[in-house]
């Protein structure tokens, strides 16, 4: 699992640990007494998971394997090479006040940020990226009542 808090964006992914904080693999943030945020020293309850379906070269059709309103849809762009529309959800998510998507981004493979995008009820779930010089990204939806939900590019073969 991998979670990300809500304060300054840091990501703790349980299968790698944080070697420099002393935490072995394979550890829920849950299961860690004292965990506090390296980078802000934000507590375990600003930690939110990130649902995450990762698309390989070995299974381009994810959208058969899922079920949930939440998780980004990329597409490639065929009249701008090295752009990628996502939609969240097709038909698109619900933008109502009480249940929308805030923001939608895209991820290195470091999981830095690259640009986001923020989003107001009166948008559309939709934005462009430019990927031309990723090999492997991350883009992903967060929902005010839903949370972080991503799609993980591991061959940009789009």
């Amino acid at each position: 699992m991998k979670y990300t808090c809500t304060q300054c964006r840091y990501i703790y992914d349980e299968s790698f640990g944080d070697t420099g904080e002393g935490i072995e693999a394979g550890k829920n943030i849950y299961e860690i007494e004292g965990f506090s945020c390296p980078n802000c020293h934000g507590s375990v309850d600003d930690f939110q998971e990130i649902m995450e379906v990762v698309l390989t070269a070995d299974n381009p059709d994810y959208l058969s394997m899922i079920e949930s309103e939440h998780i980004p849809i990329i597409h490639h762009l065929e009249n701008k090479p090295g752009t990628i529309e996502v939609l969240v959800w097709d038909p698109p998510h619900s933008m109502f006040p009480e249940h929308y998507i805030g923001q939608i981004s895209l991820h290195d493979e470091d999981w830095d940020m690259i640009e986001e995008k923020t989003l107001s009820c009166d948008d559309d779930p939709v934005t462009q990226f430019d990927i031309s010089d990723l090999e492997t990204f991350t883009v992903r939806a967060k929902c005010n009542q839903h949370g972080i939900w991503s799609t993980h590019i591991l061959e940009n073969n789009l």
